[in-house]
């Protein structure tokens, strides 16, 4: 990931790390949005929520592991002699979409590749996962897909898919997880 300066044709690595070398798991298509409420703002999702304030020059972590961790979808490495994926694309239990709220300070989603629906409500200091609240919604699902409505406080969309399970269903939801 980088910042690119149209105008001097710049660019700069801004990729997230870990301040104690946590390895980080990012998604091929890695969940990125600008913070509606500050034009330098990003959210970037590993397994964790970051956020910078700068245009990625500096970065905190917002949660906690919003995934389920579960080791048995993190074997990437051991490929059975074919060489492992230097790109990371075959990373799983990561974040897939992060939406905020523009109109609610402090509420944002994070969706996941392994079925979790997480939302805070204070600005990543707290976290609740509210998949299971969701009827019919498949379990370790991917869910590519959150939007926060701008208009009214609370209501989101979700998009999931579950193809991987042979499952070719379609799932979208909305509601208000309040």
């Amino acid at each position: 990931v980088y910042h690119f300066n149209t105008k001097t044709h710049d660019n700069l690595p801004i990729k997230p790390q870990h301040p104690d070398g946590v390895n980080l798991r990012y998604n091929w298509n890695a969940a990125m949005l600008v913070d509606p409420a500050n034009p330098n703002g990003l959210y970037f999702g590993s397994q964790f929520l970051h956020y910078s304030s700068d245009n990625g020059n500096t970065w905190s972590i917002l949660s906690p592991d919003l995934t389920t961790n579960n080791p048995q979808k993190q074997q990437q490495a051991k490929s059975g002699g074919i060489s492992i994926d230097a790109t990371g694309a075959e990373n799983h239990c990561t974040i897939l979409a992060i939406a905020a709220a523009a109109n609610d300070a402090g509420l944002i989603w994070v969706t996941t590749d392994d079925g979790n629906i997480q939302v805070s409500r204070d600005g990543g200091k707290t976290w609740t996962n509210v998949a299971k609240n969701i009827k019919n919604l498949p379990s370790a699902c991917w869910i590519p897909y959150v939007w926060a409505n701008p208009n009214v406080k609370g209501e989101c969309w979700v998009a999931a898919n579950n193809y991987r399970q042979n499952d070719w269903g379609t799932y979208v939801y909305y509601r208000d997880w309040e």
